[in-house]
């Protein structure tokens, strides 16, 4: 028996004493050093990106709770809609507006159409001038009105009978528009087409009540005409 083995054996020098670690130490002072350097290292990297991902965390956290507190100044900022009941030809001069508006639509006078509103649509006087080819006019106009999002506006919702060629049944019809002042104090038809919260505002004024109503008795009268003359 070796006397490597026999020691081991007996267990007067164990593997891992004391004495066996420093010699071990001191044969490997080199392949030490590269451990400690490796080490340090090591913690090193682990403290930066323990610090980065708390900071990121942080930061997260920062902008939910940003977002959070957000939310209640968008709300406090969006237009309160007032429920007033519907006046029918309550303002003489939107009156005067729409009926210069629909004796245009009638006879397809784009000229005047783009005079009355501050944005047309190509497609929507194209529209107008193809259905005035088969309208002699629109008779019995009457607009109804609710306040606008601004000051001196209005929602206003126009019902009207038209008449078409070799038809002599009237059909009503009903649409709906947002009307403002301009400086000189004229009225004008707004387009809401590329403007997201005037068209939202007209929507819930739509969800109205007597809005409602109001569409519900000109879609009776139309189906009821259409019933009778197809």
């Amino acid at each position: 028996m070796s006397e490597e083995l026999k020691d081991k054996k007996d267990g007067s020098n164990p593997e891992g004493s004391p004495n066996e670690f420093v010699e071990l130490l001191k044969k490997n002072k080199k392949s030490l050093a590269v451990i400690v350097v490796i080490a340090v290292v090591l913690l090193g990297i682990g403290i930066l990106l323990g610090s980065l991902i708390g900071s990121r965390s942080g930061k997260n956290n920062n902008l939910q709770a940003g977002a959070q507190s957000s939310e209640p100044a968008e709300t406090q900022t969006e237009t309160a809609v007032p429920d007033v009941p519907l006046e029918e030809n309550a303002d003489p001069e939107v009156n005067a507006l729409m009926e210069k508006y629909y004796q245009a639509a009638a006879t397809g006078d784009i000229e005047t159409i783009n005079s009355l509103k501050d944005y047309s649509d190509q497609a929507e006087l194209l529209r107008i001038q193809e259905k005035s080819k088969y309208l002699e006019s629109y008779d019995d106009i009457n607009c109804y009105t609710k306040p606008g999002p601004e000051a001196d506006s209005y929602v206003v919702y126009v019902t009207y009978y038209a008449k078409f060629h070799d038809i002599e049944q009237k059909v009503t019809g009903l649409n709906t528009y947002i009307v403002c002042k301009k400086d000189d104090g004229s009225y004008y038809i707004h387009d809401c087409s590329e403007d997201e919260s005037m068209k939202e505002y007209r929507t819930n004024v739509t969800k109205q009540d007597d809005v409602v109503d109001l569409f519900n008795r000109v879609q009776v009268e139309y189906n009821e005409a259409v019933t009778e003359n197809e």
